[in-house]
């Protein structure tokens, strides 16, 4: 296990009461708490924001992360080219982010593309099909 995402009621627990019953789980496992700083947390490719007490998301990409996928000249099947952009517009329509987060992913899904010399009207066609199909 690499992450772990608890919300708790502070009222009814607290973090080191949690953090105590994980690392008593087995004696080869050690958790460590990562705390949110400025009511945000990042987790997995999610930026996780707390405002009163509701929750909402955004796309989150490390600092180091090179937006290289498979080039569009590479000789390998059409499918296996697209299945990075596939990954990237299926979560961008699937998560629950604002009109204005989606227009952002959809700006980065774009660049990466044009970056790895796609044609933009395949990237355009794929997200159709993409938000068609659900």
């Amino acid at each position: 296990m690499d992450n772990i995402l608890i919300i708790f009621d502070q009222s009814k627990t607290n973090r080191n009461l949690i953090l105590n019953h994980m690392n008593n789980i087995h004696k080869h496992l050690e958790f460590k708490i990562t705390e949110e700083a400025n009511n945000n947390i990042n987790y997995l490719y999610l930026t996780i924001h707390r405002h009163n007490n509701k929750l909402s998301i955004e796309i989150y990409r490390k600092p180091t992360q090179t937006d290289v996928t498979m080039h569009f000249t590479y000789n390998q099947p059409f499918e296996q080219k697209l299945a990075a952009s596939v990954f990237y517009i299926n979560r961008m329509i699937m998560l629950p982010i604002t009109e204005q987060a989606k227009q952002q992913e959809w700006n980065a899904i774009r660049t990466i593309a044009k970056n790895n010399g796609f044609p933009l009207h395949i990237i355009h066609n794929l997200r159709n099909k993409l938000i068609t199909k659900t």
